[in-house]
């Protein structure tokens, strides 16, 4: 949602102070914590903005900020992984998180004060010279304020992004039946779709937004069936049954890399094997299931969400 040079109808206070309709002593920008580097904090598998808040100096519209006419929004958007979201944003620092395995590659942050209500009449002393004697009015979702911010680039980790090819592959069956099969073989779990299936599994998987519904339907009752199958070995470490099971190399590094646990044969005996699944695999139960909601009722919309 970067503004860019887009007109707008109205005055608009913009961070790029040759696209501002205001004096130089106003200002709007946003603020998290950075690396010594300049970079975005990224930990234990999350995109951490840390202190996150904006900046606003302008005697008026901090006064309809504060009678809660205006509100403030922190958006990001990653073109390489569909991912476009609003959060709410306030003058208070909070931190935000942002799994990851959500954004790759060039990720835009921007912010935004947009009308909460209609507004009649707007003016501001602070207006440039070419809007200073006007009154303006004002829609409920009209944008007052513009920060484009930046790009920044998420390079994911390597054994994150060849987690589910190192562990799985997807073959074709001959059978002419409506089961799918699941060999908890050495080297990989083999998933086996009969042909008819496996040819439509195959649509699927070239559509990112379908990724969490076929790894709810496949990828996670695969690895529940074969981790509930290898914890009743007796393997005395886990390097033994990683010489045994290659793919659970990949399972061990997984789990590291989204929890910053280590894993190890206890949490195999303890942990529910579906819970494993899932967090190895993308919450991808729950995600699948919204994903699949939004397919039917035909809304990818926005979601404005809640941060701590």
């Amino acid at each position: 949602m970067r503004i860019g040079n887009r007109i707008f109808p109205y005055p608009v206070l913009n961070a790029n102070t040759d696209l501002t309709n205001y004096l130089d002593c106003s200002k709007f920008y946003f603020e998290f914590e950075t690396t010594s580097e300049g970079q975005v904090i990224v930990e234990n598998g999350f995109i951490q903005f840390k202190g996150l808040h904006f900046i606003l100096k302008n005697r008026e519209l901090n006064d309809l900020y504060q009678k809660g006419k205006i509100k403030a929004a922190f958006v990001l958007e990653c073109s390489s992984s569909a991912y476009r979201k609003s959060f709410p944003l306030g003058l208070e620092p909070k931190d935000l998180k942002i799994e990851a395995c959500d954004l790759n590659g060039t990720v835009s942050a921007s912010a935004y004060l947009y009308a909460n209500c209609d507004i009649r009449k707007y003016s501001n002393r602070e207006f440039n010279d070419i809007y200073r004697n006007y009154k303006f009015d004002l829609d409920k979702f009209d944008i007052l304020a513009v920060d484009d911010g930046g790009s920044f680039r998420v390079n994911v980790d390597p054994t994150e992004d060849n987690k589910v090819s190192s562990i799985f592959t997807v073959v074709r069956d001959e059978r002419d039946d409506e089961i799918v099969a699941v060999d908890c073989e050495s080297r990989k779990i083999v998933i086996r779709l009969p042909r008819p299936y496996y040819e439509q599994y195959c649509k699927m998987k070239r559509m990112n937004d379908y990724n969490n519904i076929s790894f709810a339907m496949l990828a996670v009752p695969a690895l529940t069936s074969c981790l509930s199958e290898i914890r009743k070995s007796d393997f005395e470490s886990l390097d033994d049954l990683i010489e045994n099971y290659t793919w659970m190399d990949s399972v061990q590094k997984a789990y590291k890399h989204v929890t910053g646990k280590e894993f190890d044969l206890d949490i195999l005996k303890k942990e529910q094997p579906f819970k494993i699944a899932q967090i190895l695999l993308n919450h991808s139960s729950c995600k699948g299931i919204k994903s699949f909601g939004e397919m039917i009722s035909g809304t990818m919309e926005e979601s404005v969400e809640e941060y701590e």
